[in-house]
């Protein structure tokens, strides 16, 4: 057997004590801690604009609608906006609804107290046509006389 050599010279590191394995792991965890911050202000409002989306579109169909947005977003101070909502119902002359925009912002104060409390809530430009396949009634007919197709015969 050859002699045992000793390893240890200038140029290698000490050996790593459970100490040092402890300091690496904490910094490690700060530091994954530190970029999962910023990862959850950015990537949050991405999931919940989705998010919303999807539970719109599902309420409506649930309900015998067909709804279309053309966008939604949130912003964490501004709250969540849906742009360009129209809903029809599945139905021959059924109802059709129209907004340009919905948004809607939460009590943050509250929200954190654990209630859901809307600061501003806005709809603008709302449409609602009852039967959008009827066209207008004509003209009304004066009491007593006869109605236009009875007077052509």
């Amino acid at each position: 057997m050859p002699p045992e050599t000793d390893r240890t010279d200038e140029t290698s590191p000490p050996p790593a004590t459970a100490g040092r394995k402890r300091r690496r792991w904490l910094w490690i965890l700060l530091g994954a801690g530190l970029l999962a911050i910023p990862a959850t202000v950015f990537l949050a409002p991405l999931a919940i604009s989705a998010f919303a989306r999807s539970a719109l579109l599902r309420a409506g169909a649930e309900r015998g609608f067909t709804v279309s947005v053309a966008s939604v977003s949130f912003d964490w101070f501004d709250g969540l906006s849906f742009a360009g909502i129209t809903a029809r119902e599945d139905i021959p002359h059924g109802i059709r609804v129209e907004v340009e925009s919905v948004e809607a912002a939460p009590r943050w104060r509250s929200l954190l107290g654990g209630r859901l409390a809307l600061g501003r809530f806005r709809i603008q430009r709302p449409l609602v046509v009852f039967d959008p396949e009827r066209r207008p009634p004509e003209r009304p007919v004066a009491s007593g006389a006869a109605p236009p197709e009875a007077a052509e015969s």
